[in-house]
């Protein structure tokens, strides 16, 4: 197992951020407990908000500090309309199935792993 340290974690994330930039995320939800330190990375690089996992399913209202303002402004998690699931590792895809199969059905379209889009929703969708 090699291991990464947070400026490590930090440099794979602007490497790949832009990935992202097309994909209009106005939400990162964090797998907990490891998704969360990435998500909060990525949300900050893409000024957009970030909740962990178990938030998001209960639709929970967004908190933010005062310092900053994000590009979209949400309420409730589920007002998103393109979400990014984050896990900070992808060995078996078992923590990333089992967000998936947690998440409920209105109307968005279910992840494809890793990276990959599906199109059963025009209205949401998650990556």
């Amino acid at each position: 197992m090699n291991f990464k340290s947070y400026s490590d974690l930090a440099d794979d994330i602007k490497r790949n951020l832009h990935k992202l930039h097309d994909k209009n995320i106005d939400l990162v939800v964090g797998i907990p407990r490891s998704g969360m330190i990435p998500g909060y990375m990525i949300a900050l690089a893409l000024n957009t908000d970030c909740m962990d996992l178990n938030a998001f399913l209960q639709n929970a209202p967004l908190a933010r500090g005062r310092t900053r303002s994000t590009r979209a402004q949400l309420s409730n998690a589920w007002d998103a309309k393109n979400v990014l699931i984050v896990d900070d590792s992808y060995m078996s895809g078992k923590s990333m199935k089992a967000a998936s199969a947690k998440l409920p059905n209105h109307g968005w379209s279910r992840p494809t792993l890793p990276h990959r889009r599906s199109r059963l929703s025009q209205r949401r969708s998650f990556w």
